[in-house]
């Protein structure tokens, strides 16, 4: 069975390989751990967020490769980057970066995942999300 496979320890074997893109964006400096998914997604209103059902995403019309890729990734044991989240300005989670990792977490059925946030906004998103 696939399980989603997030690289969430600074020691971890692949984060060399991601370093350069988490230190090129100063806003997301810390991972919280176990959000629950679905209430992640219930929350998110703003931008253009696209998440899909479990059963909806593999609808021929919704099919994606960027998901697909994911997917792959997770087969083949290469784990990924945690979904970058933000506040938007009334203060409603948003989606940064990761709305394809978090369509792959919700096919696969992960109860709870990890995401990168700021530090600012780390504690509201903790409260509002790690329940």
């Amino acid at each position: 069975m696939v399980s989603p496979l997030w690289i969430t320890d600074i020691d971890h074997q692949l984060l060399p390989l991601q370093f350069e893109h988490l230190k090129a964006d100063k806003n997301f400096e810390i991972l919280i751990q176990n959000i629950n998914v679905k209430q992640l997604v219930n929350t998110l209103v703003c931008g253009n967020v696209r998440i899909l059902s479990q059963v909806g995403l593999y609808k021929p019309e919704l099919r994606n490769e960027k998901t697909d890729a994911i997917l792959q990734c997770w087969m083949d044991g290469i784990h990924v980057l945690p979904p970058r989240i933000f506040l938007s300005t009334d203060m409603k989670p948003c989606i940064g970066d990761g709305r394809h990792r978090i369509n792959a977490a919700l096919y696969l059925g992960a109860p709870l995942i990890p995401i990168l946030t700021s530090l600012t906004d780390g504690i509201l998103i903790h409260d509002m999300l790690r329940r």
